[in-house]
């Protein structure tokens, strides 16, 4: 097992759905010769996004497992009172 600080990223298992989430430990596993790299991931909670495009949640939810080669990239949360920010350069802010 690699312990990790926290890698806070954006995962891309589907094609209509954005997921995000912070992994808190990667580790290979081997079953039947196989092996695979896995992350333990704890979701966001629904993403909702304004006008200006900007990403915001309420919290983190449940625990996962997935395949590492899900994980799209790094970005960046915030907390400011009740909420966090997805900071993320691949989706900037919209100015109207």
């Amino acid at each position: 097992m690699i312990k990790q600080e926290i890698i806070i990223l954006k995962v891309q298992m589907y094609d209509d759905k954005e997921l995000y989430g912070r992994i808190e430990y990667f580790f290979v596993h081997k079953y039947l010769e196989e092996q695979r790299m896995l992350a333990y991931i704890q979701w966001t909670s629904d993403i909702h996004i304004n006008k200006y495009h900007v990403k915001t949640f309420q919290g983190f939810v449940k625990h996962d497992f997935i395949e590492a080669k899900y994980i799209d990239r790094c970005v960046g949360f915030m907390r400011i009172d009740d909420k966090f920010y997805v900071f993320d350069k691949e989706n900037q802010v919209v100015y109207e």
